[in-house]
């Protein structure tokens, strides 16, 4: 039986059992954990990386639509939602690196 996502302060809603796939300029990709935080306005992607979690967050754009940075490895993304879907699509750019991600809001 599925529950509710985790509800935080301040009407945030976390998801800490989320999936990402990671698709690679190169050609490969990944599927790893994520966590990801959600308000209002607000969302935070947050994830294991080599040297320790990675973060990225950023603020709404447009209804379903946010811009996001991550300050350590520097980077930049977007990420999309239909509305009543648990599916988050877009890109991202680190360094040299890009490419495209998928992220699933599992909630259990």
């Amino acid at each position: 039986a599925s529950r509710p996502a985790v509800e935080g302060e301040d009407d945030m809603t976390v998801f800490k059992h989320a999936s990402m796939d990671r698709y690679f300029g190169d050609g490969s990709n990944d599927n790893i954990p994520c966590q990801v935080r959600l308000d209002d306005k607000t969302i935070a992607v947050s994830y294991a990386g080599e040297h320790g979690p990675i973060v990225y967050e950023g603020v709404e754009r447009g209804d379903g639509h946010w811009r996001l940075t991550c300050a350590e490895p520097r980077g930049a993304a977007s990420l999309h939602r239909f509305d009543g879907e648990d599916v988050l699509v877009g890109d991202w750019t680190e360094g040299h690196w890009d490419g495209m991600w998928r992220i699933e809001l599992n909630q259990e």
